[in-house]
């Protein structure tokens, strides 16, 4: 029975030996070295070294970067295995091993590489997905400081990206195995790879809402950094680690996190880090119910851009100060800074503040029950953020606009609204979705 095979499997730790019944064909080891042994040397050797890859599945270019490989002479490997069953391609150029395979090759890798070229193929595989996931991160967080990375190795060829779509589908593609190549790297004694690569997908998972990969892979990698007592990786994974509490509605941890990253910062002397530690604060504090605090630390930020020190933009600054007092109920005063954001965000092309500003702008309005401009505003604010690739934020702002709807008496409109949100959010643990499922069963 079932029952059975699955005890047999426990008891072998993760080994072929449950299905080593003395008998070739009930040995998987044996059937599968039939395969295994008939490979050429390329291709064999490529087959065990995929044993040491963490993620579910492997693009042609990740492999060929595990091999130390250039990408043309790794093809002719994975049609090799693919023909002989030994892997699959399921998607073009992407590949995956059965799991009793993976295990196999796990097996061989072990018997056949010394412990050393594991290593440095473990390495080439890690620098692989940091550095594509760098030439990512400028397409998604244009006007966000760079990750600080160690320059490139010579044999290393990351990807290039030349649009952002382009750049956010690559992250799609690959975010279970750049969530496994963390922990790998945590484990492999990369720490500094570790922290690295959660800091250049900040953008990503904040644009795509991926919460629970967020705070786990931050999290692993502050553990890191603390653990190679790698200071800088330490402030950088304090930020990341709070701005993944803020969009889980945290706040309190968040802050607490956000003010630890800003104290670091200031003993390492980095300015740029402790003003997003402080502008950051700001947005904890304000959606903590502490919008008086999110003011002192906005205009405190506001203050440091211009003595021309601040790597944050102008515009950036100026709508979470109009966030702040929008909530404080200045809205006189939110409007102006808004309209001054959205003014500087456009010329520095920023599409993902300027949508956050239009938004914003809509809440104002509606506050102030200029139901017309707020709808305006809202529609604005949804192109931009669909132009941008930001979901939650197209969520947010469906939710705002199914708010405006309700207040005109336009039920059927504001429930429409909510449904395409929740669609959006697609996850039943988001923070967001419990407040949507509760203003649909108002209105049903």
């Amino acid at each position: 029975p079932l029952s059975a095979v699955a005890e047999e499997l426990r008891d072998s730790h993760g080994s072929l030996d449950a299905f080593d019944g003395g008998d070739l064909t009930t040995d998987a080891r044996a059937v599968f070295s039939w395969s295994y042994h008939a490979l050429s040397t390329p291709a064999a050797r490529l087959f065990h070294l995929l044993g040491l890859h963490a993620g579910p599945d492997i693009s042609a270019p990740a492999a060929a970067a595990l091999a130390g490989l250039p990408l043309r002479p790794t093809r002719g490997p994975l049609v090799e295995l693919t023909r002989a069953h030994l892997l699959t391609e399921h998607l073009p150029g992407r590949y995956t091993l059965h799991d009793l395979l993976r295990v196999y090759a796990t097996e061989r890798v072990l018997a056949k590489e010394a412990p050393q070229e594991r290593d440095r193929a473990v390495e080439r595989l890690l620098t692989w997905y940091l550095h594509t996931a760098d030439a990512a991160y400028p397409f998604l967080t244009p006007h966000r400081r760079r990750v600080p990375l160690d320059p490139l190795p010579a044999s290393c060829h990351p990807l290039a990206f030349s649009a952002h779509d382009q750049a956010l589908n690559w992250c799609d593609s690959e975010r279970p195995n750049l969530v496994a190549a963390v922990h790998q790297a945590a484990t492999a004694g990369r720490p500094g790879i570790a922290w690295q690569i959660p800091a250049t997908l900040w953008g990503f998972f904040y644009l795509r809402g991926h919460l629970h990969d967020w705070l786990d892979t931050t999290r692993t990698a502050l553990d890191a950094a603390r653990a190679a007592d790698d200071r800088t990786g330490e402030a950088w994974s304090l930020g990341d680690v709070a701005s993944a509490l803020t969009q889980i509605h945290r706040y309190d941890e968040a802050i607490d996190h956000f003010r630890q990253a800003m104290v670091l910062c200031r003993e390492l002397g980095d300015v740029s880090g402790r003003c997003h530690a402080m502008l950051n604060l700001g947005y904890a504090y304000r959606y903590s119910g502490q919008p008086d605090r999110s003011v002192e630390y906005c205009r405190r930020a506001l203050a440091i851009h211009a003595m021309g020190e601040a790597p944050i933009g102008q515009g950036n600054i100026l709508f979470n100060l109009g966030d702040s007092y929008q909530q404080l109920g200045r809205f006189d005063d939110a409007i102006d800074c808004l309209e001054q954001a959205l003014i500087v965000l456009r010329a520095e092309g920023d599409r993902w503040g300027e949508g956050v500003a239009l938004d914003l702008l809509g809440t104002v309005h509606h506050c102030l029950q200029r139901h017309d401009d707020a709808i305006a505003y809202y529609h604005q604010a949804l192109d931009t953020h669909t132009d941008s690739g930001y979901r939650w934020g197209q969520a947010h702002t469906l939710g705002n606009l199914g708010d405006v709807h309700l207040a005109t008496g336009a039920t059927d409109t504001a429930r429409e609204a909510w449904q395409r949100a929740l669609a959006i959010l697609g996850d039943p643990d988001h923070p967001d979705t419990a407040q949507l499922r509760n203003k649909l069963n108002t209105v049903t």
